[in-house]
């Protein structure tokens, strides 16, 4: 059930993240109408001290408000609703009160709030008593007293530490601190099983490691030799099923979501351009011809992962010879 909650929570971000690349004029009411409906159902669904329930009522849930805050800060930037903002001035508040309950998401929630807010306050805050104290070997967490070695250990699942790679990196802590944790994301990658592993796994620490501007990777997953970030997004994007699923036969909904997500992630983190995107997808390829592009000289590929896979030796042709 947590699960779906997630996914049903992210696939709103992903609307929201996609939508100035993918939304065509004619579709612009019916998304607008998305966003509103979706963040008054949070609100409605907000505790008054901040957080939510799980699986939707009952009280608030620590593991909860990341990455519900991220999706009610992203769907704000859309409506200008007032009462959103409301809301998540009330998130801002409950963020306020951790002590040893931090979890992966808060960095880039404080990080958001700030940005909505105008301040540094909430960044401060996560700063000051989560990665601080990780640094100096203090944090006193649910389970025990950590450095951030021990809590990367602690965590240990790829898709959560590739979250809280994008936390930290946002958050701003030394490069010393961040570089603890790339190397926590690519050891949690390294050596994923062949047919055991989810793509939620994989899809987490791509998303950390693009968010966070790394290109290096030497190591083994699904049982296949990987040598850098972009062989990562190549084997996330084979995993795509013909349905659009990711791991047809065990489809979890997130797995898809977030698979979307780091893959977003890495298109924008080497700068793809409409052309190399439009390549790799024939339907992001239709919806920019939509917007008036000419991509005549564009031949579009089957799959995800054989348009991807291009795209990038495009852009790797296109660096050398600049």
């Amino acid at each position: 059930m947590k699960r779906k909650i997630f996914s049903i929570l992210l696939a709103l971000v992903l609307v929201l993240s996609f939508s100035l690349v993918t939304a065509v004029p004619a579709a612009a009411a019916e998304v607008s109408s998305v966003f509103q409906s979706g963040g008054d159902r949070l609100v409605e669904t907000q505790n008054e001290d901040g957080g939510w329930g799980f699986p939707l009522t009952g009280d608030s849930a620590a593991s909860m408000i990341g990455l519900i805050g991220i999706g009610l800060a992203e769907t704000y930037r859309q409506t200008n609703d007032p009462d959103h903002l409301a809301a998540l001035g009330e998130v801002g508040t409950f963020l306020l009160t951790r002590t040893n309950n931090f979890t992966c998401w808060d960095g880039y929630l404080a990080v958001q709030l700030d940005n909505i807010f105008e301040g540094t306050t909430y960044t401060d805050f996560v700063k000051t008593n989560f990665y601080d104290l990780l640094a100096l070997g203090t944090y006193v967490g649910t389970s025990g007293t950590y450095n951030t070695e021990g809590y990367i250990s602690y965590v240990g699942y790829a898709w959560d530490l590739g979250i809280g790679l994008v936390s930290a990196e946002a958050v701003g802590i030394d490069q010393s601190e961040v570089d603890k944790w790339i190397t926590g994301v690519k050891g949690a990658i390294d050596g994923l099983p062949d047919d055991l592993y989810y793509p939620t796994d994989l899809a987490g620490g791509l998303y950390g490691l693009a968010y966070a501007g790394e290109t290096e990777f030497v190591g083994t997953v699904g049982g296949k030799t990987m040598s850098s970030v972009a062989d990562l997004a190549v084997e996330l994007a084979s995993l795509q099923a013909p349905s659009g699923a990711f791991r047809d036969g065990r489809e979890l909904a997130q797995d898809t979501a977030y698979a979307l997500l780091a893959l977003n992630e890495f298109d924008g983190s080497v700068c793809l351009g409409c052309g190399y995107c439009a390549v790799a997808c024939p339907y992001q390829a239709r919806t920019i011809v939509h917007l008036g592009i000419d991509l005549t000289e564009i031949h579009t590929r089957a799959t995800l992962a054989q348009g991807l896979e291009l795209a990038i030796k495009l852009v790797n042709k296109r660096r050398e010879s600049s």
